[in-house]
């Protein structure tokens, strides 16, 4: 038996009427309300009935009752049947028009890039050295290799002994320097960003301490983290013409309760999902059809890389320290998803901790340096290397064996400019 087309009898007449109409897969996930995960369902979908295997049905949508029997219902002498049945007539000529206007507003695809495109110049207006940057695809010797980036705890707009506002900038240009120094190096296939959270820092976090110890607001720590990582490491990455799975997760410091963690949906309702989407905009007005973002609904999410399943989430969920503590957090994600999970990813804790063969991750921060216990990180008697962590990866069939083949750690503090 075939393997069941994850989609109802009015979604496959809708795919195969668009996808006719040249529109792309990622644009008829939008029509339908689909994640871009869903593409692989679109093209699969076109795919068959390009084979004959799936026709277009001229049936009404499986959620529709026909004209003619809906009308019957609404004269009847029951007072429940009728109204009800009234107001299901009324909820699907509704459908039907917002479908239309739906369909009429991307079947004028010129114009609505073109508006799209014009919007998003201004947005991106002043980005300085943006319009400089070679976006031409590299010529790169692929090999069998993903590269796992993972980037977190920048918090820009934060003061400690070494760092601030200016430093942060200064040491996004090094890091992104970096990152380019070592795909060029690895020369993979594909690219898996994991952004762990806590992008800015926030004047309100920790009530007045925070407003003293930020040298900025919360809009301008906002939009320098938007254009300065856009700026120094999305798009020259972006720009490589490399597969690149960009996945973005919440942390703390922009929470939707400021302290502590949201617990409803929080991977919409904190600051770093506006983050994520400002990127994922200025991605598609660039035309960078070969980047994915995906953006959890809650506080992890999960890739894959080489068959091998590794979870990712900001680490606030961290109870205890050590390889046993990550373990902990590990087995937890897979109690809430019912599989089996490889490895763990994590930021927070502001300090590298490396497990495993590179199987468990606590990534580290931009900032760390505390030497004279003038600040809360400082206090706390934290000083640690500022610093962020790549890895390498290859396919492999060996038992217990990981797809880790190699680790590398940047040093920030190389980048200050000290």
């Amino acid at each position: 038996m075939g393997k069941r087309l994850k989609a109802s009898e009015s979604e496959i007449n809708f795919i195969i009427e668009q996808k006719g109409k040249g529109v792309s897969s990622r644009k008829i996930c939008d029509m339908l309300n689909w994640n871009h995960s869903r593409k692989s369902t679109v093209n699969n979908v076109y795919n068959k009935f390009l084979e004959g295997s799936v026709e277009k049905t001229d049936e009404l949508q499986d959620f529709e009752i026909e004209k003619g029997q809906l009308d019957v219902l609404c004269e009847s002498p029951d007072f429940n049947v009728s109204n009800l049945a009234k107001r299901l007539r009324t909820a699907q000529r509704t459908n039907n028009q917002l479908r239309k206007i739906q369909r009429e507003v991307f079947d004028s695809e010129g114009d609505t890039e073109y508006d799209f495109a014009s919007v998003m110049k201004d947005v991106v207006k002043g980005l300085g050295k943006v319009q400089s940057v070679n976006t031409a695809p590299l010529k790169l010797k692929k090999k069998k290799r993903t590269l796992e980036i993972l980037f977190s705890d920048l918090q820009i707009g934060k003061i400690t002994e070494h760092y601030n506002t200016e430093v942060a900038i200064k040491a996004l240009k090094y890091y992104g320097q970096e990152v380019l120094k070592k795909i060029h190096e690895v020369q993979p296939e594909r690219i898996v960003f994991s952004a762990l959270g806590d992008n800015y820092e926030g004047f309100d976090k920790h009530g007045l301490q925070s407003a003293i110890s930020t040298d900025t607001g919360n809009s301008e720590q906002l939009t320098n983290c938007i254009r300065e990582v856009w700026k120094s490491v999305l798009l020259p990455i972006f720009s490589l013409g490399i597969p690149v799975d960009f996945h973005g997760v919440q942390g703390n410091h922009l929470s939707s309760t400021i302290k502590g963690m949201g617990n409803f949906y929080e991977g919409r309702q904190g600051w770093d999902f506006a983050i994520y989407s400002a990127w994922e905009l200025l991605a598609e007005t660039m035309g960078f059809d070969h980047v994915t973002f995906t953006i959890p609904e809650g506080i992890f999410g999960t890739y894959e890389i080489y068959g091998k399943t590794t979870v990712y989430e900001h680490g606030y969920e961290l109870r205890g320290q050590g390889e046993g503590a990550l373990q902990k957090l590990k087995e937890k994600r897979m109690n809430n998803t019912k599989k089996w999970i490889d490895r763990i990813v994590i930021g927070d804790r502001h300090h590298s901790e490396i497990y495993g063969c590179g199987d468990s991750v606590l990534n580290g921060a931009f900032f760390g340096i505390a030497q004279k216990g003038v600040e809360y990180s400082g206090n706390l008697g934290f000083n640690s290397n500022p610093m962020q962590t790549m890895l390498v990866h290859e396919p492999t069939d060996l038992p217990n064996v990981s797809t880790v083949v190699g680790v590398h750690c940047i040093q920030i503090v190389k980048g200050y400019g000290l």
